[in-house]
């Protein structure tokens, strides 16, 4: 359906029609404006940006990814090949990390795989993208945006695009989007005593090998020659104080020793061996660290530089594996605020460093020999990159800018002295930071900054990251996500860095920022209970907490606060494998009788257990530790001998207990004669308790299904815990739509398989020429005995839309009228203005107010300029132009009219410019007819 607005002129004399104001114009020479339309704009195409823009499409929001470059993926496709899972392996990832996972698997014929080739992650993000329906726009940086109060209204690219969404997500490593849209932020190192942390500020610089003093000075031990290359003079500030530095970036390259893929490693044009000296004094040093010396291979190539040769066909991942190794220390000063050239500029500085290294490690006679003749075999992937001369593409920006919102994540998260609230998922990885800086102290070269918390310090199981830590301040940014530089410290960030992570994140921001579009709310003010439902409904895994075992023990570690009571100072370990949970502790054999350790359990009901307490032995251990039981007959004491292997756990018998917490086993250290370890205690009922029904849950997580298009809503219900066995859950369909009319009706039922913990119910809409607007469709789960209900879950709902047109009809006008096509129908035109209602619909007018056409005709520049309103939502192409030149015959321009000006009109409303080809003003003809064409 079309509706002609007509204007016409007079060429010859140049006079257009007169009294027409030109509202909307941008200034002479600017670029040309596209307007992009989103609900979720995503700014960076990284691993994280990919996940977080298919989440939101897959939620029904129309998603645009915004990447700066020309390929997707980040780190993930651009060398960081061999993944940093973390020393508990993948159960944490979840959702669309886990499935990107398990796509490159397939790629390679498994089920699963986190070892890939950067090409084919690439391939798999785009896929993914593809598959989801998401308008990615490559090329393009940002270059401001605009913001109305609080919120974000515009993205605004270098090429002059405004992409308009309701929410916006800065997936990049820099956080460019986070700080031009006004949240706050830091860079840099805070100090260890702001939070309460051990692993902040400034580091005690250390040897680069330990034992071994290596000189700065270019003349050894001559002070007044200056420092060679990459060291700089110290000493450095205060252990535990604050400052910019951030760790070092390099390039995860893509290495082969595959002859027939091998691309030979140039130098830099301007290498030169005098600036890898420290590594030749390195080399120099003695052998590698806990080689011996004296042998042909007391250095290896992976002691230097960490080839991980564990990608298929014959490929490596490439990182930094010693002090002095692919890292450039200090050459990322000023890389984040930096404008992109000089960013550019860094990032060749950083390749030529490399570059040069790698040149140094095959050729310089100070290099062992067996290192050069292996360098050798070694050379860039011919079938990666090949758009960039093989080499990466993206800078390893380890850490830039971080956000600071209402919530700071801490080395105290990371290493299990605090527990996150609101957690969207979880990270898993070490504490990991890689030097800052190599400094002279003291006539030596130390490194500082550096610090990887393996064990006894490693993370005690995976930590959740706050919902308040990945959104901005609300105050300051109402409708902003920063998945990747989130709010942490530098310590904390140095383990939530990690591309999993980045992914899991991302996939939360976009759950969030989808809830948010759909209550239009702030994106700080989403609901935690159907946030957190949706994201288990979706896949991510929120906790790696168990279901109580089917023999209904209950386990109390000394790592579980309130249920353990420590007195007295119990050093930790982990150093005997085999203990429960993450380690145990130790009375460190001092102190003897002052100190105690108190394992009350919460029991579900009265009746008879087996007691056992857990410990590592050894020889060092107490051979008469004192034991307390207290139970519903009176106490018992015991005496165990911790030398002794009792293997998981030392069986004490049977007793009987009253329900709740009156239960308790006491260990104490007085008159011991070793090391005395606490670990667990366990109660384990001689008749093991039924278990518990499932609960469940239903939630609309596509909420809008429509008449028009492909667009279908999803109901997901789904279990708090997964089980082995199969659910059946009922549920009654009720809400204004009909099922049969309006919609295909619904099953009534849904079977979640065994080890799945949620399923779906697609509502499919059925198109139909009725006016009826917006209509509900409700589903309420059945009571049963086979499951409960979860806590806060009520019925869920979606929307059936109608068509665009007819739920602007059944807006504007009584129900007797709006399906008369006489008052309501597109052509007609019931307040007598001249604009017809399919008109004042895409214009965002009043069918029932004279108002007009609102179109304005003018010339700048001897360049005819057009304007019209389009309601916000239309794509633009609603309203297209034709040309006549006599009134009857109509056709398209032969050059379309540009699109130069979107300016606001409203709260609903936009106005639209174009500017018309020169060749309008020289036709032939004396009058041309202009008419602007709607669609629906």
């Amino acid at each position: 359906m079309t509706m002609d607005f007509r204007c016409c002129f007079q060429i010859p004399a140049c006079r257009w029609l007169t009294g027409l104001m030109l509202t909307a114009l941008m200034l002479p020479g600017a670029p040309a404006r596209t307007l992009t339309e989103a609900d979720v704009c995503i700014y960076g195409g990284t691993s994280g940006g990919v996940v977080a823009a298919v989440q939101a499409a897959r939620l029904g929001q129309r998603a645009v990814l915004i990447e700066p470059g020309r390929h997707l993926g980040g780190m993930s496709s651009s060398g960081l090949s061999v993944t940093d899972i973390g020393p508990h392996g993948r159960d944490y990832l979840g959702g669309v990390a886990r499935e990107f996972y398990r796509r490159v698997g397939a790629h390679y014929g498994k089920t699963e795989e986190v070892w890939f080739e950067p090409k084919v992650a690439e391939q798999v993000f785009d896929a993914m993208v593809a598959e989801a329906g998401v308008t990615v726009v490559l090329g393009e940086a940002l270059a401001g945006v605009r913001k109305s109060g609080a919120a974000l209204e515009y993205l605004i690219t270098t090429t002059g695009r405004h992409v308009r969404a309701g929410m916006f997500i800065d997936a990049t490593y820099e956080g460019d989007l986070l700080a031009a849209a006004g949240a706050r932020w830091v860079i840099g190192r805070e100090e260890n005593a702001r939070f309460g942390e051990a692993f902040n500020g400034v580091r005690p610089p250390v040897p680069l090998i330990s034992g071994r003093r290596i000189d700065p000075w270019r003349e050894p031990g001559v002070p007044a020659s200056g420092l060679i290359a990459l060291v700089r003079p110290g000493p450095a500030a205060a252990p535990g104080s604050a400052d910019s530095l951030i760790q070092a970036y390099n390039y995860r390259l893509c290495l082969t020793n595959d002859p027939a893929n091998r691309v030979p490693i140039d130098p830099p044009a301007d290498y030169d061996p005098a600036r890898y000296e420290l590594l030749a004094r390195y080399l120099q040093s003695g052998p590698a660290p806990g080689r011996p010396a004296g042998r042909p291979d007391a250095w290896v190539l992976d002691d230097i530089i960490d080839v991980q040769a564990l990608l298929p066909n014959g490929k490596a991942d490439i990182n930094a594996g010693s002090p002095v190794s692919t890292n450039l220390h200090r050459g990322n000063d000023g890389y984040v605020t930096a404008t992109p050239e000089d960013r550019a500029a860094i990032a060749r500085d950083h390749e030529n460093h490399i570059r040069g290294l790698l040149h140094f490690l095959r050729t310089d006679p100070r290099v062992p020999p067996n290192v050069r003749e292996e360098m050798t075999h070694w050379g860039l992937a011919r079938d990666e990159f090949a758009d960039n001369g093989h080499w990466p593409r993206q800078l390893y920006v380890r850490e830039a800018r971080r956000m600071v919102s209402d919530f700071v994540m801490t080395d105290r998260h990371g290493r299990g002295l605090e527990t996150a609230p609101q957690g969207i998922g979880l990270a898993a990885y070490w504490l990991d930071s890689h030097a800052c800086q190599l400094l002279e102290i003291n006539g030596e070269v130390r490194q500082e900054g550096g610090f990887f918390t393996s064990a006894p310090l490693l993370p005690p199981r995976p930590f959740p990251i706050a919902f308040a830590s990945i959104v901005a301040r609300k105050s300051e940014v109402t409708n902003l996500a920063a998945p990747f530089c989130l709010s942490a410290t530098h310590a904390c960030f140095s383990s939530l860095r990690m591309e999993p992570v980045f992914m899991i994140t991302s996939m939360a921001a976009a759950t969030a920022a989808a809830l948010a579009l759909e209550d239009g709310r702030a994106i700080q003010d989403v609901p935690w209970d159907r946030l957190q439902a949706l994201l288990l409904a979706e896949g991510q895994v929120l906790t790696l907490t168990t279901p109580p075992p089917s023999d209904g023990a209950v386990v109390v570690d000394t790592e579980n606060p309130g249920g353990a009571t420590v007195t007295g100072s119990w050093p930790p370990s982990s150093s005997i494998p085999g203990f429960q949970g993450a380690g145990y502790l130790t009375d460190g054999n001092a102190d003897k009788g002052t100190k105690s350790v108190v394992f009350r359990p919460e029991l579900p009901a009265a009746g008879e257990y087996r007691v056992a307490i857990a410990y590592r032995a050894f020889s060092n251990r107490a051979s008469r530790v004192p034991l307390r039981l207290h139970h519903a007959g009176g106490v018992i004491d015991f005496v165990i001998d911790q030398r002794v292997d009792a293997g998981p756990w030392r069986e004490l018998g049977i007793f009987r207990f009253e329900r709740g917490t009156a239960a308790e086993l006491t260990l104490e250290t007085v008159g011991t004669d070793g090391f005395v370890v606490a670990d667990a205690a366990r109660w384990v009922p001689v008749v093991p308790p039924p278990p518990p029904p499932p609960r469940v849950a239903a939630l609309a997580a596509d909420p809008t299904a429509a008449e028009t298009g492909d667009t279908r809503a999803r109901f997901v219900i789904f279990r708090e815990t997964r089980a082995s066995s199969p659910l059946t859950v009922r549920y009654t369909v009720s809400g204004t739509a009909t099922a049969g009319e309006d919609y295909e009706p619904l099953a009534g039922s849904l079977t979640l398989p065994a080890g799945a913990g949620s399923g779906s119910v697609t509502v499919t809409a059925r198109p139909d020429t009725r006016v009826e607007g917006d209509e509900s469709i409700v589903l309420t789960l059945e009571p049963s005995s086979a499951y409960t209900s979860a806590d806060g879950s009520g019925p869920a709902v979606v929307t059936l839309r109608d068509t665009p047109f007819d739920a602007w009809r059944a807006a504007h006008f009584p129900p007797a009228a709006a399906g008369d096509e006489t008052i309501a129908g597109p052509s007609a035109d019931p307040d007598g203005d001249g604009a017809s209602n399919l008109l004042e619909w895409a214009q965002g007018t009043s069918p029932t107010t004279p108002d007009g056409t609102a179109i304005t005709v003018a010339t700048v520049e001897g360049r005819l300029h057009t304007t019209s309103p389009l309601r916000r939502g239309l794509p633009p192409d609603t309203m297209t132009w034709e040309i006549s030149r006599d009134g009857a015959v109509w056709t398209p321009p032969v050059a379309a009219p540009e699109l130069i000006g979107v300016e606001s009109s409203g709260p609903s409303v936009d106005r639209l410019t174009w500017r018309w080809p020169a060749s309008v003003t020289t036709a032939e003809a004396p009058t041309i007819f202009l008419r602007l064409r709607v669609s629906r």
